[in-house]
């Protein structure tokens, strides 16, 4: 059949290509990068997290023979939330991202890639920044009774004779007994940082005057009148508590704003 002279005749064509035209697959081999080629020299190889953006981790210097130029290196890092790169014309900067370890990968066209290793760790922590949190950390568990013992004072904004047991009730129930536990938890709280435990007093003394007007209120409401003159004395009382809370609140937060 004619067909058959035509396959074997297209079977030699592409024989004869094939022959012709090697395979791609058939690259020049890829030499490795020495010294000889290429000398990087890195600042440290170790890193710590700053929050400056503008803040380099370090810097990669390289030197190559002639006929490599700076467009034909390039880096990469094998774990960027660790430590990122930027490419320049003799140098690499690396940045330091997060805690971890990671390696900057260089490449130069024609040769092996290397690897360079990186180790980044936070930056150290004040120890009266870890105080300040300790702190508060502490005051946030007695947040609970404060504002329960708060809330429910704040509901009664004036005394009648309508609402006079309901509020010795709620003084004698609710207002003093987690007041009495929100000042003990100030109380409990021990610091090494002077000026925190200087201010917590202040903070304890105000409490401490808030309690004994709220207890001096107790004591108005006792009587089917509401005695007016000791209400007086515990409004009196109750200001000169604010007046002392709201003073550790102003130096508490100078003391905090010094370290940010």
């Amino acid at each position: 059949m004619k067909t058959y002279r035509f396959t074997k005749w297209l079977f030699a064509t592409i024989l004869i290509a094939v022959l012709a035209f090697p395979s791609v697959s058939a690259a020049a081999e890829v030499k490795p990068l020495t010294d000889d080629v290429c000398t990087f020299q890195v600042d440290t190889h170790d890193l710590v997290v700053s929050n400056d953006p503008y803040k380099v981790g370090t810097t990669i210097r390289y030197k190559c023979a002639d006929g490599i130029l700076s467009i034909d290196v390039d880096s990469t890092s094998d774990n960027p939330s660790v430590v990122s790169t930027e490419d320049g014309f003799g140098i690499i900067d690396v940045y330091a991202e997060g805690p971890g370890t990671a390696n900057v990968i260089i490449t130069v066209y024609g040769y092996e890639p290397i690897s360079i290793p990186f180790n980044v760790t936070e930056p150290p922590v004040d120890p009266a920044i870890q105080q300040i949190k300790d702190y508060a950390a502490a005051l946030e568990k007695l947040v609970q009774y404060e504002d329960k013992a708060i809330n429910t004072s704040n509901k009664y904004s004036y005394f009648t004779s309508k609402n006079r047991k309901e509020a010795y009730l709620a003084f004698a129930n609710t207002v003093i007994p987690n007041y009495t536990k929100f000042i003990s938890g100030l109380k409990a709280i021990k610091t090494p940082n002077k000026e925190l435990a200087r201010l917590n007093g202040l903070y304890i003394k105000g409490a401490s005057l808030q309690l004994e007007g709220m207890t001096i209120v107790k004591k108005a409401l006792y009587s089917t009148k509401v005695d007016s003159k000791l209400i007086k004395q515990a409004n009196d009382k109750l200001a000169s508590g604010r007046k002392l809370i709201s003073q550790f609140s102003t130096e508490f937060s100078t003391y905090v704003n010094k370290f940010k």
